[in-house]
């Protein structure tokens, strides 16, 4: 188990980096509908000058989207051995 401190600024990051692998489609997700429809429904917003956030619609949830960018961010973070390959 990791800390993972949820300050403004590494909030921000977590929206970022996932907004970027989904984006860049370096991420692969699986086959969930829960999650996938999660993912519609979430955007980043402005949150302060030069802060964004991971936000969704009233009624709506975020909840795996966090949970997904904490694991990508995790896996992005360790330095990789030699001659590895990751895929998010």
């Amino acid at each position: 188990v990791t800390e993972f401190s949820f300050t403004s600024s590494s909030a921000g990051h977590l929206g970022l980096l996932l907004y970027r692998l989904i984006h860049d489609t370096n991420l692969a997700l699986p086959n969930d509908s829960e999650l996938l429809t999660e993912l519609a429904s979430v955007r980043l917003r402005p949150s302060g000058p030069g802060l964004l956030r991971l936000d969704h619609d009233r009624g709506r949830h975020d909840d795996r989207a966090v949970a997904l960018a904490m694991a990508a961010h995790r896996l992005l973070d360790r330095p990789l051995p030699r001659k590895s390959r990751l895929i998010v």
